[in-house]
């Protein structure tokens, strides 16, 4: 990503990736491990990008919906690796 760019860097996903991950396996609800992902985050952009797509699940959007909300903060291979995962289980 460029120095300027709006969206998360790349750098920053990867451990939020595999704190997701890690959650899932050990089954931790996708609301809670965002929220907890979100409290682990560093930069300030990917810390309210979790908490709001946390906020969109509750409020009874799909894991890729809440993802696609936050694309001015999210690269579009997030968005669509949730969507994906979300799909596929």
């Amino acid at each position: 990503m460029a120095i300027l760019s709006p969206k998360i860097s790349t750098k920053e996903l990867v451990p939020l990736c595999r704190s997701l991950a890690t959650s899932y396996d050990a089954g931790i609800p996708i609301v809670k491990a965002l929220t907890l992902v979100s409290g682990q985050s560093k930069g300030r952009k990917s810390r309210e990008a979790m908490r709001r797509m946390s906020e969109a699940i509750q409020r009874g959007a799909t894991l890729g919906g809440a993802a696609r909300e936050q694309h001015k903060a999210l690269p579009p291979f997030f968005i669509e690796l949730m969507s994906s995962g979300e799909k596929g289980g």
